[in-house]
């Protein structure tokens, strides 16, 4: 008998795989802040203690720092009345 080679199958196809990104509230990016400015966190420390990417807290930093009235960037979705709302209400956020 002739050696037989190996047959050819088709390749499974790739599994189709949702990506998942974290949505960030603007609480949590107050949380930063606060622990960033008012406790004197490092920026690592205060990422871990917001629960928050470094790497996201890296890009608000740099966001920060490069407006020259150093607001603290919101999403940007959202309507300019629903940031009043917000930073309204700052005053009675309770951070832990």
């Amino acid at each position: 008998e002739a050696i037989k080679d190996i047959d050819m199958e088709e390749a499974p196809a790739k599994k189709e795989r949702a990506t998942v990104y974290n949505q960030y509230s603007n609480e949590d990016r107050l949380k930063y802040f606060y622990f960033q400015h008012e406790k004197l966190m490092k920026p690592c420390d205060a990422a871990k203690a917001a629960n928050i990417s470094y790497e996201t807290a890296r890009k608000w930093k740099r966001t920060y720092n490069n407006d020259l009235e150093k607001n603290i960037p919101f999403k940007k979705k959202q309507t300019v009345h629903q940031i009043d709302l917000k930073a309204s209400s700052i005053i009675s956020i309770r951070f832990i």
